[in-house]
């Protein structure tokens, strides 16, 4: 039994990615285990000093943290096969345009190793495979074990079957038809069960802490609980943001995954040079290092200022820096979703040009089309070409400008008949189709991130403050001269306790409001938004409220 456990927990090492041994990560789980109910013991030792309580509360928080830590590489597993999958339509029906102009099919693969798709790095290890001696075949059913995947399985089974046949790929566009309307279904699916999904989230974050204030209120002050200020802390700060943080995790790994067309690293060179490609389009001849030093500096100067009258705004000042960049990003991604928008439209254009014309007229065509970003970046690209340019090295600097996974197979596309000499009339029309069935995928996609920001952002981050506000104010607010209290508590005191409560509210919005920001921005493939939401919808949480708790009475 412990040995067919142990090859299980192998199998799905290697298929979630994690590079150890099976016997290395149970010792590993066994000690994470053990701190991490040390850790729980520790706080369940304020509630009960008894031996036996203690022990049942260790060996209890062990074998729950045990059994978790040991489901994390199937559920990691699961994960990825789900990513990769989300990409497999577009990477197969890029294949298949490359095999009918007549690449050969390991140039193909390392194609797709090269680009920015999730499963770009297992075509990357097959690609190295077969440069160590391995035969094509070998290396693709090698990638299918390391995917824990039945339509990956049936895709690499249809790629080695159209590299034995001499590539043929009607098969391979079938297949990828049947994914695209797989996505689809499982979108559809999904949005149906959000409803019932928002509704338990609502409950845990709202309904259930609203309920928690009104009785620790009601039973310190009125009811004689030994409930106490510490206890309450524990409670907001800690048991339910990690309810509402398990939630959020749960509805993210659960949300359909769709094609990443702009996976980029937060504060890498790469972000930094797009950044400081938006400072030159808006005249502003800076690097994005040299803004934000001028930046900082103006931050401290005007929290210095703002230091002695309003001391929050103090704080903000200094995070001006970090809000510029932030803001940067964000115009960055919009000008990438406007172009990736445009992209089908310009294809379906260059279509229909007469066949054999050269590709500088091609980019004409399009720099013409008024296409917005679109056509600005390939007018750039077309006056690098009448300035001398080589064509390929003309459309890879907008390759550099934009980072677009969309926009990238569209110019390997142009690039490839350049180089070929083929006719680009049909391979831009099917490529033009591909895109906009997978536009149809983002928006459907968008439309479910879109209901999750009304119920985790946008309700969240409003009701959540209110009614916790107004719900603190009720309960505060019964008397306390007119109600007798059998724990004989002071004024002050009581007034204490209620501060307490208070105070362990805003901190329990604060990292709700947090995680839910993080939720969206990394929901929506944008984790450069996560500072920009963060702090507009943080301050507006916080401040309705205080502002709730200091105006509105109920009684």
């Amino acid at each position: 039994m412990f040995e067919k456990n142990n090859k299980e927990l192998a199998k799905a090492l290697v298929t979630s990615g994690l590079d150890i041994d099976a016997t290395r990560y149970i010792r590993l789980t066994v000690a994470v285990a053990v701190i991490a109910a040390a850790i729980a013991t520790s706080f369940f030792y304020a509630f009960s000093k008894s031996f036996l309580d203690l022990g049942a509360t260790f060996l209890f928080s062990f074998s729950v943290f045990l059994l978790s830590l040991k489901q994390i590489p199937s559920a990691l597993s699961d994960y990825r096969a789900e990513t990769i999958e989300s990409d497999m339509p577009i990477v197969i029906r890029s294949i298949t345009t490359q095999l009918s102009l007549g690449l050969p099919f390991e140039e193909c693969i390392r194609r797709i190793a090269g680009s920015k798709y999730s499963c770009s790095a297992e075509f990357g290890n097959a690609v190295r495979q077969i440069d160590r001696g391995a035969t094509v075949q070998q290396s693709l059913m090698e990638m299918s074990r390391r995917i824990k995947s039945t339509d990956v399985k049936k895709i690499i089974s249809q790629l080695v079957l159209a590299y034995e046949t001499g590539g043929r790929v009607s098969e391979l566009k079938h297949l990828a038809d049947e994914l695209v309307s797989l996505q689809k279904f499982k979108s559809k699916e999904f949005s149906a069960k959000l409803s019932f999904f928002g509704l338990i989230f609502i409950s845990f974050a709202c309904i259930i802490p609203t309920l928690y204030v009104s009785y620790s209120i009601v039973s310190m002050i009125y009811l004689g609980a030994k409930t106490t200020a510490a206890d309450v802390w524990l409670v907001l700060a800690a048991v339910f943001p990690l309810i509402n943080l398990l939630l959020i995790a749960f509805l993210y790994f659960k949300t359909p995954k769709l094609l990443n067309s702009s996976n980029i690293n937060l504060f890498s060179g790469t972000e930094r040079q797009l950044v400081s490609n938006i400072l030159k389009e808006h005249g502003l001849a800076w690097s994005i290092d040299n803004l934000l030093k001028f930046a900082f500096l103006f931050s401290i100067v005007l929290s210095a200022l703002f230091f002695s009258y309003v001391g929050y705004l103090s704080f903000l000042s200094l995070l001006t820096p970090l809000l510029l960049y932030f803001l940067l990003v964000y115009l960055n991604d919009k000008k990438n979703e406007e172009i990736e928008q445009a992209i089908p439209d310009a294809l379906f254009q260059a279509s229909m040009l007469e066949k054999g014309i050269p590709i500088d007229k091609v980019m004409a065509n399009i720099s013409n089309s008024g296409l917005g970003a679109l056509s600005r970046e390939f007018s750039i690209a077309q006056e690098q070409v009448e300035r001398g340019l080589p064509v390929p090295d003309a459309l890879n600097n907008i390759k550099r400008r934009i980072n677009s996974g969309l926009l990238a197979r569209a110019i390997d596309l142009l690039i490839l008949c350049y180089k070929t000499g083929k006719n680009v009339q049909s391979a831009m029309h099917e490529t033009a189709i591909d895109l906009f069935e997978l536009n149809s995928l983002v928006k459907e996609r968008q439309s479910i991130i879109a209901m999750q920001k009304y119920t985790v952002l946008y309700g969240g981050c409003i009701i959540v403050p209110i009614i916790l506000a107004m719900v603190l104010n009720l309960v505060s607010g019964l008397g306390f001269s007119d109600i007798p209290s059998i724990t004989n508590l002071r004024q002050e005191e009581r007034l204490g306790i209620i501060d307490a409560v208070s105070q362990a509210s805003q901190v329990y919005i604060a990292l709700y409001v947090a995680f839910a920001c993080v939720f969206i921005s990394y929901q929506e493939s944008r984790p450069a938004r996560f500072v920009i939401y963060l702090l507009l919808f943080g301050t507006m949480a916080l401040f309705l409220f205080t502002f709730v708790k200091s105006n509105i009475r109920l009684i």
